[in-house]
């Protein structure tokens, strides 16, 4: 195993994976290839010990370090001279504004991190680029920062995080779809039939209602995302929910987003009963062999679409959903967007030209990362189910996926401290914030319908940092 203190001469120039390809062919400035991760600490976050655990984590990270330049072998990574570039300004974060948020991987590395200091809590935003990482990597990085910030900051009457050990050259698998001894379990007609869907079927886009006031570019909120809490014994309702039904959680999930998808576009759109909608749910190709990998893009998409009348029958609809699900996974299937990718970077221009192309390739995306504190990957002291990093204490962790041209909506979920974090990302350009907080309250009130929640007064609750303090306000 080549350890993360090792040169990395072994590893660079590493040539692009097509789905890194498609992600930077799919980049431009008004939508960016680009997904925040944003993170509260309690505690007096020390300033020096924060940077130096951010360069001690690239180092375990390269990808996130690490610039995109053209050669006559094609596009390849290769290493950035850069220390940490960490924004510091007391009281909130100073946030990229909309029209700011490209990054160009030629010029720089797919992080930056944004801290708003305070001295009983600092609230951290970290903007990555997704052809550097997807999701899970970016937490893992985040859980390495942390890490390595406890172990310079914990007392010695109290125990330090553990960091457990990363392979460099696992990046040299990040292009593998699959295990390389598994079989393909389904028909090739079905494969055949997904791909003909995921190029022939237009989905409806997400309204924008036809009295929006016209959008102001320069006042936009520069917080990507609205926020929603799912208290800890409303979440066990809905894996009693999906218990009974015998379905995932992640497939009411589902669910409740076809229903407000739906419902949104009756609203706004008139009838919607017999176009299709299609919500894409992003899926890890991770394999034992990348157990130990740094953080990549290690992603592919599957779909799910149906026309918006079988939301009047949420029975069948979720039946669908499972049996759908099942199959794409059981097959293999899940990998066949990244395949569709790697057939069309073989065509000079066909990645450019498949993402320029006036069609969506999705209504909406729902990614659920699931367990937090899985996903952070080392070992933390817990308190009160938080992990503790030394004299600080992780209170929360959000996120939210990209929104793309056409596809207005990217949410996503995950648990922690008990907890189910909800993050809605809408087009900025179409959509306000007031809508974005009305859309989010619908999908609430779905997962309420569809987990027979009986505490509206504590569902749903947003977050919101306040000037004077961080703290979690239940609206009333």
């Amino acid at each position: 195993m080549i350890s993360a203190g090792n040169s990395l001469r072994q590893l660079f120039p590493l040539p692009l994976t097509a789905f890194e390809q498609y992600m930077l062919a799919d980049d431009r400035p008004r939508y960016p290839m680009g997904f925040f991760i944003e993170i509260v600490v309690s505690g007096q976050l020390r300033q020096a010990e924060f940077e130096t655990a951010v360069n001690l984590a690239f180092a375990r990270h390269p990808l996130l370090n690490a610039c995109i330049q053209s050669t006559w072998r094609g596009k390849q990574w290769v290493p950035s001279a850069r220390t940490s570039a960490i924004a510091w300004n007391d009281g909130e974060p100073k946030l990229p504004a909309v029209t700011q948020r490209y990054m160009d991987l030629r010029r720089e590395p797919g992080v930056r991190v944004c801290v708003g200091y305070r001295p009983e809590a600092s609230r951290i935003v970290f903007q990555f680029h997704h052809a550097a990482t997807d999701g899970i990597g970016a937490i893992q990085f985040i859980g390495d920062v942390l890490a390595f910030y406890g172990m310079a900051t914990c007392s010695r009457s109290h125990a330090a995080p553990e960091v457990v050990p990363v392979d460099l050259m696992c990046l040299r698998l990040r292009g593998q779809r699959l295990d390389p001894g598994w079989k393909h379990a389904g028909s090739i007609a079905e494969s055949l039939g997904r791909i003909a869907e995921i190029v022939g079927v237009h989905p409806s886009a997400l309204f924008a209602p036809a009295d929006s006031p016209t959008i102001d570019v320069d006042s936009i909120d520069p917080n990507p995302f609205v926020t929603r809490i799912i208290e800890r014994h409303e979440l066990l309702q809905l894996k009693q929910a999906a218990s009974r039904q015998g379905v995932t959680p992640n497939e009411l999930y589902t669910l409740a987003m076809f229903r407000t998808l739906h419902d949104w576009n009756a609203r706004y759109g008139g009838s919607c009963d017999t176009r299709p909608m299609r919500i894409g749910l992003p899926a890890s190709l991770r394999t034992p062999a990348h157990d130990a990998s740094p953080a990549a893009n290690i992603l592919s998409m599957m779909f799910v679409t149906r026309k918006g009348r079988a939301v009047h029958d949420s029975d069948a609809l979720l039946r669908f959903i499972h049996r759908d699900i099942n199959r794409i996974t059981s097959a293999g299937d899940h990998a066949v967007f990244a395949l569709i990718m790697e057939w069309t970077r073989r065509i000079p221009g066909g990645l450019k030209l498949l993402t320029r192309m006036p069609r969506r390739t999705a209504t909406a995306l729902l990614a659920n990362v699931g367990e937090v504190k899985r996903q952070l990957r080392n070992r933390f002291p817990i308190v009160s189910r938080k992990c503790v990093a030394g004299n600080i204490i992780l209170e929360h962790l959000l996120g939210a996926a990209p929104i793309r041209p056409g596809t207005r909506l990217g949410t996503s979920l995950g648990t922690y401290a008990g907890r189910m974090f909800i993050n809605f990302n809408v087009d900025p350009y179409l959509l306000t914030r007031e809508q974005a907080q009305e859309l989010a309250d619908g999908y609430i009130s779905q997962l309420n319908a569809i987990g027979d929640l009986r505490s509206p007064a504590s569902s749903g609750n947003e977050i919101e940092l306040s000037k004077s303090r961080h703290t979690a306000k239940v609206p009333t």
